[in-house]
């Protein structure tokens, strides 16, 4: 066979191959298209990569835009996590219908969670602390990097730059989003209270993050003890110690608090938002009564759960794995188990948390260029989004989300 005839065969085969795949992809795009039309949610405009338009109906509350079929057909198969991975890349964008975009989006999210189903129990296999087998040291700091291995100035473009904490502010009834300040401080006073610490005593906080509550015990002349297993944090923390100057009164430890071990017992132990990772709830009240002193209490707040039932699967794998909603009555069953620990108090601050996330959002809002910058568009997206989703799930009971805060005091 002639060099020109196995060229033009070799040729012809990668044209019919070319015109095969082409042709697939268009027969898709048209099923897709055709899906979407057919099984359109009502109240949300689409606008498809080929130009194409679906009207949402009279009154839409939001819209996409797909900038590629498969962030389409993500939204025909109502698959929420690929959906939320689309829009992170940039493969979607949301169109807002109001002039507030988080109002668009919270009515998207009610919008869309009628015509969908979350497949959340096969994502917290994958990627929660539910489980044993998520239960360890390697794997919560994998996790942990995900949603906190991100550089200070990220998280301090939104929090209270004097006491960066990461758990929600205890608001007065009266007050709105924008009293978010004064809202930190006071959660912040409470805990100490409610441990009855005084100067000299020596406390343990466990999740130090960006030493915010370690500044606040400090200036008081708490002698605290931060514990972190993530790196980036361990360095904020200990940075903030320095520029403080507290370096004879607090220490920060990097290290699982499971593995923590204290020649001497603590006055008091808080916990601001970390339950959610110390998911072997024996374990922890264990190791509550090994570091408490007889009578010293722990303060913990987190985001709880009326019902029994993982984060929703984006939340899951894209923004805090390892994570796990705590359903209050398995918690105080362990406590009680443990026979070392009694409960003092237990206060519902779902409102208080509905609050502290708004507060946070419109940080991030009016910080946007600030973040997009030098930590990108996704980071925003990310931040942003699941802010507003927070406040979705506090105000939307069949969630089940709350924000609880417990008090328990070693026997």
């Amino acid at each position: 066979m002639s060099l020109s005839s196995s060229l033009s065969r070799l040729l012809g085969g990668n044209l019919a191959a070319t015109s095969l795949r082409e042709g697939l992809a268009e027969r898709h795009e048209q099923w897709v298209e055709s899906g979407m039309r057919r099984f359109a949610v009502p109240g949300v405009n689409l606008k498809l990569p080929n130009g194409h338009s679906i009207d949402g109906g009279p009154s839409p509350v939001a819209g996409l835009r797909f900038n590629d079929w498969g962030a389409a057909r993500a939204s025909l198969l109502r698959d929420q996590l690929a959906l939320f991975d689309c829009y992170l890349a940039g493969r979607l964008d949301f169109v807002a219908e109001s002039d507030d975009a988080a109002d668009s989006l919270l009515q998207f999210l009610q919008t869309f969670d009628r015509a969908s189903t979350d497949q959340r129990l096969i994502s917290a296999a994958l990627s929660s602390s539910r489980y044993f087998w998520q239960q360890n040291t390697e794997t919560r700091r994998k996790n942990l990097s995900v949603h906190y291995s991100v550089p200070p100035d990220f998280w301090l473009s939104f929090l209270t730059n004097d006491y960066p904490i990461y758990s929600h502010y205890l608001f007065e009834e009266h007050e709105t989003e924008r009293d978010w300040e004064v809202a930190c401080e006071r959660k912040l006073d409470y805990a100490m209270r409610v441990c009855q610490l005084k100067p000299g005593d020596r406390a343990l906080n466990i999740g130090e993050g960006w030493g915010g509550i370690l500044t606040f015990a400090g200036r008081r002349g708490v002698r605290l003890t931060g514990l972190t297993l993530n790196d980036e944090s361990f360095g904020a923390a200990s940075a903030k110690r320095e520029r403080e100057g507290l370096a004879e009164v607090c220490q920060v430890i990097k290290t699982d608090f499971y593995a923590f071990r204290s020649a001497e017992p603590f006055d008091a132990i808080t916990n601001m938002g970390v339950t959610e990772h110390l998911t072997d709830y024996d374990a922890l009240m264990e190791q509550y009564a090994r570091l408490l002193k007889p009578g010293g209490c722990v303060y913990s707040d987190f985001v709880g759960v009326t019902h029994d039932r993982p984060f929703r699967s984006l939340i899951q794998k894209l923004v805090y794995p390892g994570a796990a909603a705590v359903y209050l009555p398995r918690l105080l069953r362990a406590a009680e188990r443990s026979q070392k620990l009694e409960l003092v108090a237990v206060h519902d601050g779902r409102v208080s948390y509905d609050k502290t996330c708004q507060a946070w959002a419109r940080n991030v809002e009016r910080r946007r260029d600030y973040i997009v910058e030098p930590f990108g568009e996704a980071r925003y997206r990310w931040i942003w989004s699941y802010l507003w989703m927070s406040v979705y799930g506090f105000r939307t009971y069949a969630n089940g989300i709350t924000g609880t805060r417990v008090v328990l005091r070693r026997r």
